[in-house]
This record gives structure tokens, C-alpha cells and sequence, in this order.
């Protein structure tokens, strides 16, 4: 392992745990402060070096960099959060449900409160999909404007991700990014869970000096549980914090976590985010991994994003149908995949010259041209 990584890892240590501040300061002597910027860029944990920086009481150019960083996202993420209440109570006045989703939720939840955590837009879900044109039309407004030519209508028929982003221009000189959700996975996964198993249980907590509905711990341990294990794969160190923290937060002998992600049909990724804070964060294992682990390191040393490089996407691609429960039809799974990649999305759409039929045809077209502009070097992903 690389310094570079190194050092942020043990950033985690120091800021969470108290603990290795004597090893944080070798590492991160001996990293190279360029690189290091980099990675903890692409792993979205300025915040949490930064702390650790100071912890240990380091001053350079490089904390004074992260620290402008940290304040300005602080300063932010407020915003977003004053702003995510404000909907929240719009949404409740009208007699539409929604959670806070990611974000200000696991800022608050996890670290409570503290502005250690990376964050670069809000999300809300919403329970009932019937309600989701309204809400949109609810946010329009507010001054939301829908970063899309289709219709919410055609959206909510079409768009494979089921989520569309909406962009406000706000009076203290922010742009509000809004990410609305009313799906929670892309279409072609097998996952047992759906927008509406995060409000089971759902009630009225404090939430950011107010209340707010707010999911149950285990709707808060799928959602956490999906998007960085299910959807992300653990690529990025900031979702191994944040589920390090939950287990701080929320142990597995309090809480049957292992029956929660059995539910779900995501055993085995949440076998990889153990063994991942095992290895790596409370050091309760040798360091010892198996391919999947090897491979997301590799991705984590890289610091390049699966969204706009060919190679991480292909290793994610890999590392996704690795994590599949047994239980999962990994033919069916394929199928699906190809089906989505070659269907209709009016979010990011590729050319689709066999139209609707022939969705594995159009997929082969997409890899072509994906191909042919990462070889020109004009490739970039949504």
C-alpha cells in the first residue's frame, strides 16, 4: 500500500478513534503531498485528513489548501441542510412523503453533525412513485429546474436510474444541486429493496436543530448498505468511513445486521465492508484479502473514477457480479444488464439504432462508441 493511502487511512484512525497519531505523521511525511491531494480528492475525505492534520497539529501548504476546502464545504453543507429541512416541510404540507436521502442524513447521523464528511449535493427520496410529478411540479416552484428535456411523465417511464437531478440558483450566492429519487437502484439490479423500505418504520426525529421524518436504524442500514456497498462497491474510501462509523454507531451485537443485509440479497457485500474495516480500519484481521478486495485497492490507489475511465468500469463491472449473492441468477442478472444499457434513457443517452427490440444490438453500439471516444480520448461519462 501506498503511503498516499496509507496516510488516509490512518487520517480515519486519528480523527475517529483517537488512536496511531505517531504513524499518521511518519505516513504522511513520506507521502507526496501532490498525489495525496489527489487521492483524497477522488475518495472524497479532504474533510477527514484535514482534521487529522490537525489533530496532530501539522501546518503546511497542504493544510492550509484542505483547510480553505473543509471551510468552504462546511459553510455548504449548511446551506444544504437549512435547504433540505425547508423542502421537507413543503413536501409534509402537501401530503407527500419524503426522506432525506444520503447527504446532510449521514452527516448527521454518523458524525454527528461534525463537517467531516465530503459531500457535493443533496437527496431526497420519496415513497409513493404515483406522487413523484407532483413533487417535481412542488419543486419548479421553489425555482428547481429540471436538468432534463423529457417530461416528468417521460422521466419517471424512462429514465433507467430512476433519479433526475434539479439545479436552483439561491440567494446566498449557492446553486442548490438537487438529486430526487423515487427508485433506489438502477433498474437491472436483483436487490430485494425498493424506495419504500426506507420509510418502514420511519418517524419524527430531530434532525439538524428541527425534526424531520427520518428512517428506522435498519431502513438506515439497507439505505447505507445499497448505495455504497450495492451501488458503489466500496470504490471509495469515504463510503468505507462512513460505514466504519455505523458500526461504531450501531454495533453488530446491538443490531442483527448480517439477517438486515440477508433481506436484501447483499450478504456478500456486506461481508466485503467487514472484512474492508477489519483489514483496514479497526485492525482486527491479518492482512490478508481476496480478489475482491485486491482489486478494489487497486482501484483505491488509482483514484480514478469508474464514471468516465474505461478500466474502472470494467473493474467494477467485474467486482459487482463477484458480490452477488449466491441466490442470484448471475445469467439472469447479465441479461438485465444488457437490457439497460441498450434501453431507452432519456438521462444519458447513447444513439439506439435498433430501436426497442433488439436492446442487445444497441448495447454492442453504446461499447462501440464509449470504445471509440476513449481511444480519441473524448470520453466522458454522466
Amino acid at each position: 500500500m501506498s503511503k498516499e493511502l496509507q496516510t488516509l487511512i490512518l487520517a480515519y484512525r486519528v480523527v475517529f478513534l483517537e488512536r496511531e497519531l505517531p504513524e499518521f505523521r511518519e505516513s504522511y511525511s513520506a507521502s507526496d503531498p501532490e498525489r495525496l491531494m489527489k487521492l483524497a480528492a477522488y475518495h472524497a475525505v479532504r474533510p477527514v485528513l484535514y482534521q487529522a492534520l490537525k489533530k496532530v497539529d501539522r501546518k503546511d501548504v497542504l493544510t492550509d489548501r484542505l483547510q480553505l476546502f473543509t471551510v468552504q464545504m462546511a459553510l455548504r453543507n449548511k446551506l444544504y441542510g437549512k435547504e433540505t429541512l425547508r423542502l421537507a416541510g413543503i413536501f409534509k404540507r402537501a401530503g407527500i412523503e419524503v426522506l432525506p436521502y444520503k447527504g446532510c442524513l449521514f452527516t448527521e447521523k454518523l458524525y454527528w453533525g461534525q463537517h467531516f464528511r465530503e459531500s457535493g449535493d443533496m437527496d431526497i427520496v420519496i415513497r409513493d412513485k404515483g406522487r413523484a410529478a407532483e413533487a417535481v411540479a412542488l419543486l419548479n416552484g421553489e425555482g428547481y429546474v429540471l436538468q432534463a428535456e423529457d417530461s416528468m411523465e417521460q422521466l419517471l417511464e424512462n429514465a433507467q436510474g430512476r433519479e433526475v437531478s434539479l439545479i436552483r440558483s439561491g440567494n446566498e450566492g449557492i446553486t442548490f444541486h438537487l438529486d430526487f429519487h423515487w427508485g433506489v437502484n438502477e433498474r437491472y439490479n436483483l436487490y430485494h429493496i425498493e424506495a419504500e423500505d426506507y420509510f418502514k418504520g420511519a418517524h419524527i426525529q430531530p434532525f439538524l436543530g428541527d425534526f424531520c421524518l427520518l428512517p428506522s436504524v435498519e431502513a438506515f442500514f439497507k439505505m447505507l448498505l445499497n448505495h455504497h456497498g450495492g451501488r458503489e462497491l466500496w470504490f471509495k474510501l469515504k463510503e468505507l468511513f462512513d460505514f466504519s462509523l455505523f458500526l461504531q454507531r450501531f454495533s453488530q451485537e446491538e443490531y442483527p445486521l448480517t439477517e438486515w443485509a440477508d433481506e436484501v440479497n447483499m450478504i456478500k457485500i456486506y461481508d466485503r465492508g467487514i472484512a474492508l474495516n477489519n483489514m483496514l480500519i479497526s485492525g482486527k484481521a491479518e492482512q490478508r484479502s481476496g480478489i475482491e478486495e485486491r482489486v478494489i485497492l487497486n482501484v483505491w490507489e488509482k483514484g480514478e473514477s469508474y464514471r468516465s475511465q474505461i478500466i474502472p468500469k470494467l473493474k467494477r463491472l467485474f467486482v459487482y457480479f463477484r458480490l452477488q449473492d449466491k441466490n442470484i441468477n448471475q445469467r439472469i442478472l447479465f441479461k438485465r444488464f444488457v437490457a439497460y444499457h441498450g434501453a431507452y434513457n432519456p438521462v444519458n443517452e447513447f444513439p439506439r439504432p435498433f430501436g426497442d427490440r433488439w436492446e442487445f444490438l444497441n448495447f454492442l453500439t453504446k461499447l462501440a462508441i464509449i470504445l471509440y471516444k476513449r481511444a480519441r480520448g473524448t470520453y466522458k461519462a454522466a
